[in-house]
């Protein structure tokens, strides 16, 4: 059962640790079965969580990058939205970028003829990100795949996601 309150307490208890760096995953996801209004309220809940602690907010959205930008145009948060596992093509990635957001990117680097990686070529040194996520590949592995898709050395990848890590987190 999902209450807004607890959800709350736990979010502002947990978000408040020194350790934790950002707020997510949060999102919106029009494939799941947690009903609409549940996510838009917890969505909603994280982005003011975000906002109050001065921490980025960590994105997770599946066919609902319309709608989150509608939120971030009416919210106008100060802090970085980021949006993660990014797997769409050049014109979804620019759409976020154009709003301020930051992409970023892992195992969608490796498919054949991977959107992800069209749009990780066209996207800014400054505004993108690499993870593994849920894969079995090693971060070395992302790095290495996101320095071949580029055209420059892993240790390039490395000092710029150093670089936007720092910029972004303090």
């Amino acid at each position: 059962d999902y209450s807004r309150e607890m959800a709350e307490q736990w979010l502002l208890q947990e978000a408040g640790r020194p350790e934790t760096f950002a707020i997510g995953e949060a999102g919106l996801d029009k494939v799941t079965a947690t009903a609409w209004e549940i996510q838009q309220d917890a969505f909603d809940l994280c982005c003011q969580v975000s906002e109050q602690l001065h921490k980025p907010l960590v994105i997770h959205c599946v066919r609902a990058f319309n709608e989150i930008l509608e939120l971030k145009k009416r919210l106008r948060p100060l802090q970085p939205w980021i949006f993660h596992g990014f797997d769409k093509n050049a014109a979804t990635a620019r759409m976020l970028l154009q709003a301020g957001c930051y992409l970023s990117f892992g195992a969608a680097l490796f498919r054949h003829n991977s959107h992800a990686a069209d749009a990780f070529r066209q996207t800014p040194s400054d505004r993108f990100f690499l993870e593994t996520d849920d894969s079995d590949l090693s971060i070395q592995q992302v790095y290495a795949r996101a320095a071949e898709v580029r055209g420059i050395t892993s240790a390039e990848v490395e000092h710029q996601v150093w670089a936007n890590f720092q910029a972004v987190f303090g």
